[in-house]
């Protein structure tokens, strides 16, 4: 598997493990709303950034680009789904914050599963269309696309924030994991 495309199924299984998280924060019975509001706003902030801003951000702006390059009626259809399915995650994640703005914990709960249901069935087939063009993509191609990554990370969500996210992912696992 090539750097880029591998770069992004690693970044899959981050959000699919928040996602994860994210259930057993709802189910969480014994914390009180404020304590639900803090995580909740975590969660909608890790949406923003890590998902939004910095992956489908480098699937949009780089390997979507590429692959419209490529003049490919199959490939453009696909792409065109998987953008419509990064539109639509937005407007879940917007009404995700603006539950939270007038503390709605019943309609963040709703946003935030219609939101998961999404996510696990549009990385689902994010995976298997990545797959199918790893191998039509040349190492090179690949390893251009991945630099490109690496500076959107930087320029667009900041010197290690990524990695401060994935602390805040591991404490998330602490805590909710023994609940």
């Amino acid at each position: 598997m090539g750097k880029a495309i591998q770069d992004l199924r690693d970044e899959h299984a981050s959000i699919h493990h928040v996602l994860s998280l994210m259930d057993r924060m709802l189910m969480d019975y014994t914390s009180q709303p404020t304590v639900k509001l803090r995580y909740y706003n975590e969660l909608t902030t890790f949406y923003k950034v890590f998902a939004d801003a910095c992956h489908h951000g480098k699937e949009e702006r780089y390997l979507f680009r590429y692959l419209h390059s490529l003049n490919d009626a199959k490939i453009e259809t696909i792409l065109e789904e998987l953008k419509g399915e990064h539109t639509q995650a937005r407007l879940w994640v917007s009404q995700m914050d603006d539950a939270l703005f007038v503390e709605d914990l019943n309609e963040f709960a709703r946003c935030a599963r219609q939101y998961r249901d999404l996510l696990i069935l549009h990385i689902e087939k994010e995976d298997r269309f990545f797959a199918l063009i790893d191998g039509m993509m040349e190492d090179e191609v690949q390893r251009v696309i991945f630099s490109e990554f690496e500076l959107h990370e930087e320029d667009v969500i900041g010197y290690g924030v990524h990695e401060e996210l994935h602390k805040m992912i591991d404490q998330w696992g602490e805590i909710f994991n023994r609940k």
